[in-house]
């Protein structure tokens, strides 16, 4: 079973092919297969959980390539016999708990392919280049640093993956009321695994929030 983050694109599984009841050696892995084996005379197919089968076409792939939805390629008929990459269509939007990816050789290749379960698993942590809405931000004055600092615009600048310095964000600070503020992160603005904000002004305490990403 494979796993990836609602929404994801561009995924690549490994899939399985072994030789049927006709083969030269059945239950055996299957070598030598290529895209056309199955997008001639066999099928392609995705089907999210509560849904219809949906077919797609396969194309060529190398086994290091960039992703191509449908690339097909076998990895290694030596080393790793009956093993092939699968470049899946864009199929992971919200709305389902899973996908079912099966490929269906042209029945002259007396080869089948074992169904591979997508599992989506919803976001926990905010995801990486995903903008990221009403972040709070505390801001107090710096007379006391314990007062409120209200009617400010901070200025919002961010540190990425444990960088020295702050660079500016793209992102907008708005004020919500006694010395609270929401910050709206842009996908820009979360381009890290660890992103930390600072918001400065010059009668206030500087305010720092740190936001761990997945994805």
């Amino acid at each position: 079973m494979f796993e990836v983050l609602v929404g994801a694109t561009d995924v690549t599984i490994y899939v399985y092919f072994v030789d049927d009841d006709g083969g030269t050696a059945p239950g055996e892995p299957t070598t030598g297969l290529a895209f056309s084996d199955i997008e001639t005379g066999g099928s392609a197919s995705t089907m999210r959980q509560g849904a219809a089968r949906a077919d797609f076409t396969l194309v060529t792939q190398t086994v290091a390539g960039a992703h191509t939805d449908g690339g097909f390629i076998e990895v290694d008929a030596t080393n790793m016999p009956g093993i092939y990459r699968l470049d899946l269509p864009d199929v992971f939007g919200s709305g389902a708990d899973f996908i079912i990816a099966m490929c269906v050789a042209a029945s002259g290749n007396n080869s089948i392919m074992r169904p591979v379960v997508v599992r989506i698993r919803k976001a926990i942590l905010p995801q990486i280049n995903v903008a990221l809405s009403d972040i709070p931000v505390v801001m107090v004055l710096s007379t006391d640093h314990v007062s409120p600092a209200t009617g400010l615009s901070p200025v919002a600048t961010k540190s990425i993956d444990g960088g020295t310095t702050f660079t500016a964000t793209t992102g907008t600070v708005t004020e919500i009321a006694n010395g609270a503020y929401s910050f709206d992160a842009s996908i820009a603005d979360m381009n890290g695994a660890m992103m930390l904000f600072k918001f400065s002004v010059a009668t206030a305490d500087d305010t720092f929030v740190a936001i761990r990403t997945e994805g």
